[in-house]
């Protein structure tokens, strides 16, 4: 962007555009755009997840038929009853699997959404980028322990869902990074 300059997240240095003291819209978040530059940071998340790529945003309230009807088009898998994947870019411009389960199965209640990667070659990057986008986008965990493979395990309790991270041993260490709406 001609005349503006950038907020610098990981030194905390605050630049303005132009030669205006107005706070340039544009940040610079581990080489990516932060969560806040998209506008993410206002999620609500207790009305459902925004998607930045594709542009989309899922509320809680929608059917299996409904998501097939927003996503189709880009790509939406269906794996199994009450079970469907797409590859998309959410929270700050992340690269990632995002699955969508409904409850029951046969049902029409969203419940979960589970992020997740489609290759594991850093184990500890994957963690690290889950965890800084979350806890920009929801700030610090409200419940914070060591974990399995040397990882934390972290909870968030926020209005009607419950956001959790951890790694764990299942043939091998395993990240999990979910939603889940409270019934």
């Amino acid at each position: 962007m001609p005349g503006c300059l950038i907020t610098n997240q990981l030194s905390r240095r605050r630049v303005y555009c132009g030669s205006s003291q107005r706070p340039c819209k544009i940040d610079i978040y581990l080489g990516r755009c932060s969560p806040a530059a998209l506008g993410v940071r206002n999620m609500d998340i207790a009305q459902g997840f925004q998607i930045e790529d594709p542009k989309v945003f899922v509320p809680w309230s929608v059917s299996q038929s409904q998501l097939r009807e927003l996503l189709s088009e880009h790509g939406l898998r269906h794996v199994t009853t009450g079970y469907f994947t797409i590859t998309c870019k959410s929270m700050g411009n992340i690269e990632h699997e995002l699955g969508f389960h409904f409850e029951p199965r046969s049902g029409d209640l969203l419940h979960e959404l589970e992020f997740f990667r489609k290759s594991y070659a850093d184990q500890k990057k994957s963690y690290q980028e889950f965890q800084e986008q979350f806890e920009a986008v929801f700030g610090k965990p409200n419940f914070s322990q060591p974990g399995n493979e040397g990882f934390n395990s972290c909870t968030w309790n926020l209005q009607d869902v419950e956001i959790v991270h951890y790694v764990y041993d299942r043939f091998g260490p395993e990240e999990h990074m979910r939603i889940r709406k409270r019934i």
